[in-house]
């Protein structure tokens, strides 16, 4: 069976990914801070994390579940940090934490879930922002494709 992880998945397109992935028969990883909302699905073969992809500590409990699941078919990140906010009016501390959850949290992810990507031979790793969508289809480590979804 396909393994997929999918962060964000309190609400929004992470939520949806997982009902879509669940009804496929995926073995879905959910992770997101607050698990209520997703919890409350009660889909079989969902299993939910509480995670902050920000946390060193958050990131090695995925890293142990990942290692007894064994490996991942598909990443799907969209988890993140959004400041509706007038520029000028944006504190550096604003900045620095939506940078180290839209950067550092994703590098440290990927860091944690490629190992078990590398168990496939074809894998997806999908990166879901509010404004932007972004694919990166990766097989053997040979190539990278982008593709802009619709």
């Amino acid at each position: 069976m396909k393994q997929v992880v999918i962060t964000g998945t309190s609400r929004g397109i992470g939520w949806e990914m997982v009902q879509i992935f669940a009804e496929r028969g995926y073995e879905v990883l959910a992770l997101s801070r607050n698990t209520d909302s997703i919890k409350q699905l009660d889909l079989k073969n969902v299993k939910v994390q509480a995670c902050d992809i920000t946390s060193e500590i958050d990131l090695e409990k995925v890293r142990e579940h990942l290692a007894a699941s064994g490996k991942v078919d598909i990443l799907i990140n969209s988890a993140g940090a959004v400041l509706n906010k007038p520029f000028e009016k944006t504190g550096l501390d604003e900045f620095k934490n939506i940078y180290n959850t839209n950067v550092f949290g994703v590098v440290g992810l990927l860091q944690v879930v490629l190992p078990f990507m590398q168990k496939t031979v074809m894998w997806l790793i999908l990166a879901v922002w509010e404004e932007c969508r972004v694919v990166l289809s990766l097989q053997d480590f040979q190539h990278i494709a982008q593709v802009k979804v619709h």
